[in-house]
């Protein structure tokens, strides 16, 4: 596991500004991840606007990662909210019709032209108790809906005192998870 450090830098092919880091990829080695000036703020933002840190309750949220990936570097780009319905629990586990909604969102994100032909890199949600593990039904989850092996998880745990705290896991050589070894961890500060 590697802890991630964010710098700015200009990836190829992108005119804004990106924050970088890099960080171990068991299939493939050293993998250059660089997500859009901003975008890990949104993402912390969104999580964090249903979270109660006295409590340590709020609603979970997820949602989907788009960006461009080569052999060697990963471009995080932009982000789609994962819609629950009003019937939803305040976990982050999809029923049905929030399930058919996903794989709809998935479906349209092709041909969504504010999207500008990207691919679906993977997903996050958050965890509002506890640390931001992988567990069970977050593998079962990743697996049902995102079947590239390039596809990762990213995992929240909001906060309003200090940095959110968040893992990256990827899956390792046997095509796993390892549920509580991130390949990477973030601190998205406000």
């Amino acid at each position: 596991m590697t802890t991630l450090s964010i710098e700015q830098a200009q990836p190829l092919g992108v005119e804004e500004a990106m924050e970088n880091a890099s960080w171990l990829d068991g299939r493939q080695g050293i993998v250059d991840l660089t997500w859009r000036a901003g975008l890990l703020e949104q993402i912390r933002s969104y999580v964090g606007s249903t979270y109660v840190s006295r409590s340590g309750k709020g609603e979970e949220l997820g949602g989907l990662l788009f960006g461009y990936r080569n052999y060697e570097s990963v471009q995080v780009l932009a982000w789609r909210p994962i819609s629950r319905g009003k019937d939803s629990t305040s976990h982050f586990y999809l029923n049905s019709k929030e399930e058919q909604l996903l794989r709809k969102t998935i479906e349209n994100s092709k041909t969504d032209a504010s999207l500008k032909s990207m691919e679906v890199l993977g997903w996050f949600r958050s965890r509002t108790k506890g640390e931001p593990d992988l567990e069970e039904h977050d593998v079962k989850f990743h697996e049902k809906f995102f079947d590239r092996a390039s596809q990762f998880a990213m995992i929240i745990r909001p906060s309003h005192q200090r940095p959110a705290d968040a893992a990256i896991y990827i899956r390792n050589r046997q095509d796993l998870f390892e549920l509580k070894n991130p390949s990477t961890r973030l601190s998205l500060k406000p």
